[in-house]
């Protein structure tokens, strides 16, 4: 589901369970732009972690190519094709293996097509490959040595990074939940006992009371995701 979605959902559910009429409206809003701007940070996250894995499907397969022998192009097609077997045509990975093909059919090299690649991912063990690939083709070594050695250095570490972020994601469904705790309770008071929550709606004193507990559960969430994302790093 979408974060815009998400947000406006979460927002008009704040602005019941809390405030049950307009004045709730503001403080919905709000909560709605929070959620949206929380959730867009973890998609972008979510998807820095996907290319960081389909990378190292690649450089694996890549390896695996360089085995058999052959020069590095010949290995790069065969990697390619390993990987059709895995995505599908419209894959954000294919459709990068096909730009740097086409970069080479035009006369590039295969570290040049890659440099692209690697600029526009954002990530550090993409760049720091790249780099290797140039150095290696100007030094003029033994690119497939190399390649190798590098390879399974770089798969070592982002294993070990994707193994990090999934025990971040679980620690964040966690916090998650706790953090929704308090409005499932207000949520069953409010169902089963609403003689005994309605000063909490219709006096301005309640209605204070209730701004300072929406304030402090989005304070809470935010302190939860900082400190999830400190252990992260």
């Amino acid at each position: 589901m979408k974060p815009a979605v998400i947000g406006i959902l979460i927002g008009c559910a704040a602005a019941f369970l809390f405030y049950r009429g307009l004045p709730g409206l503001i403080p919905g809003a709000l909560t709605a732009v929070y959620v949206f701007c929380s959730g867009r940070k973890r998609q972008k996250e979510k998807k820095r972690m996907e290319r960081l894995e389909d990378f190292r499907n690649l450089i694996t397969a890549l390896s695996g190519a360089l085995a058999g022998g052959g020069s590095l192009s010949h290995a790069f097609r065969e990697a390619e094709r390993d990987l059709g077997f895995l995505y599908e045509p419209r894959a954000e990975i294919r459709q990068v293996l096909s730009a740097i093909e086409k970069r080479q059919t035009l006369g590039e090299t295969f570290s040049e097509a890659f440099r692209e690649y690697a600029e526009k991912s954002g990530l550090s063990e993409i760049r720091d490959f790249a780099e290797m690939l140039e150095l290696a083709e100007e030094t003029g070594g033994d690119v497939i040595r190399i390649i190798r050695g590098t390879v399974e250095k770089i798969v070592t570490k982002i294993e070990l990074r994707l193994e990090v972020e999934r025990m971040v994601a679980a620690k964040r469904l966690e916090q998650k939940v706790m953090t929704m705790m308090p409005a499932g309770i207000l949520f069953f008071l409010m169902m089963t006992m609403p003689d005994f929550t309605a000063a909490l709606y219709n006096t301005p004193g309640g209605r204070i009371i209730m701004s300072a507990a929406l304030t402090l559960n989005i304070l809470a969430d935010f302190w939860g995701e900082h400190i999830v994302e400190q252990a992260a790093d």
